[in-house]
């Protein structure tokens, strides 16, 4: 799988600049501006959809704060969680949530507004959700396509200062990133016999 520093290069590649870089923290432009758009590049396009490579399940821990009267439970947010997908009951024998099984939540500020934390009725609450993934290793090839095209579309304006490159390269990153949703889905395979619905685990 290619390396942070490859997937920056692809997409300096992707815009016809001929400088490549070692290193986000050297001193050139591209450097610099990649060091800022890749974190934020890669983020984005994973709470862009529900990545198996990037999918966690947790048993939420309870937050000292009391919830708002129209909730019964506050949780605590997980600190790697880019998208909170669904509240499920955990039940054993089922791997997946159904949408007539899904527990309804709120995303809310605590009450210092220093940190969101998650609002529900469900009691012991376990949560879906997609996970930040630093490892470029976890991450298959077709993910790594798209966001190099990603990365290209929001590096462009600052490296070419050419808005029709940033259009084209965003252009080829829609494509590639709904090729790469529908290659991750289609590797996604039921297992003959159903396992625990959720990871026993505490955030």
């Amino acid at each position: 799988m290619p390396s942070m520093i490859e997937i920056g290069n692809i997409a300096l590649g992707h815009l016809g600049v001929k400088n490549q870089v070692q290193s986000f923290d050297e001193a050139s432009p591209e450097a610099s501006v990649l060091k800022i758009q890749y974190p934020a590049c890669r983020d984005h396009l994973l709470a862009v959809a529900p990545w198996p490579f990037a999918s966690r399940r947790v048993i939420l821990a309870l937050e000292t704060e009391d919830p708002p009267i129209e909730w019964r439970y506050r949780y605590v947010y997980p600190t790697d969680c880019l998208f909170a997908r669904a509240i499920g009951l955990g039940r054993e024998g089922v791997k997946v949530v159904l949408p007539d099984q899904q527990i309804p939540f709120e995303l809310a500020g605590s009450d210092d507004a220093d940190r969101l934390t998650i609002l529900t009725d469900q009691p012991n609450a376990i949560l879906s959700y997609t996970r930040r993934v630093v490892a470029t290793g976890l991450m298959p090839p077709h993910f790594t396509t798209a966001l190099g095209w990603y990365l290209a579309s929001q590096i462009a304006p600052a490296l070419t200062a050419s808005t029709a490159l940033a259009q084209q390269t965003y252009g080829r990153y829609v494509y590639a990133r709904e090729e790469a949703i529908r290659t991750a889905f289609a590797e996604a395979k039921e297992s003959p016999m159903p396992e625990s619905e959720f990871m026993d685990i505490r955030i």
